[in-house]
C-alpha cells in the first residue's frame, strides 16, 4: 500500500472506501477517485474538465464528508462525474482545489452504484508517520 490508492470494502448493506496517500489532500483525492469509479460503473472517468471546490470544515472528517457530498451533488444536479481531484490545504484550514471529471455518459460509464449518501458511520482520518488513511461508508 505504498504511495496513494484506494480499495473498496464490503460493509453489510452499504459500501466502504479505504483510501490513502502521503497527506490529507492526496488521501481525500483517492476517496474522490474511488467514489467516481463506483458512480461511473468502473467505466473510466476522464479528467476532461475541472470544477473548483473549497471545503471550509475545520475537522478532517467533516471535510472528507463535505468533499464527497460535492461529488454526489455534481452528478445528481449537473450530470457531471468526478473521477479525481487536485487538492491542497490552505493556510486558513480550508481544503481547496478542483474536482476532475466529465459529463456522465451512460453508454461509456455504464450503470454505476446508486449512492444515496456519505455517512458518518465508521468514518475515520488516521495519520501515521508516512501516510494518511481515510475510511468512509456510503449508503447505497
Amino acid at each position: 500500500m505504498a504511495g496513494a490508492g484506494y480499495e473498496l470494502l464490503d460493509h453489510v448493506a452499504d459500501m466502504g472506501i479505504l483510501a490513502w496517500g502521503p497527506d490529507e489532500p492526496a488521501a481525500f483525492a483517492e476517496a474522490v477517485r474511488a467514489l467516481g469509479d463506483l458512480l461511473g460503473g468502473q467505466g473510466g472517468v476522464r479528467a476532461a474538465e475541472a470544477r473548483s471546490v473549497c471545503v471550509l470544515e475545520p475537522e478532517p472528517e467533516a471535510a472528507l464528508v463535505a468533499l464527497l457530498q460535492e461529488v454526489l451533488l455534481a452528478l445528481e444536479l449537473d450530470g457531471w462525474l468526478a473521477g479525481g481531484a487536485a487538492l491542497a490545504a490552505r493556510a486558513d484550514g480550508a481544503l481547496a482545489g478542483c474536482l476532475l471529471g466529465e459529463p456522465f455518459d451512460p453508454a461509456r460509464h455504464g450503470e454505476g452504484l446508486a449512492v444515496k449518501a456519505v455517512t458518518w458511520h465508521g468514518l475515520s482520518v488516521v495519520r501515521s508517520k508516512d501516510r494518511v488513511e481515510v475510511r468512509v461508508v456510503l449508503d447505497v
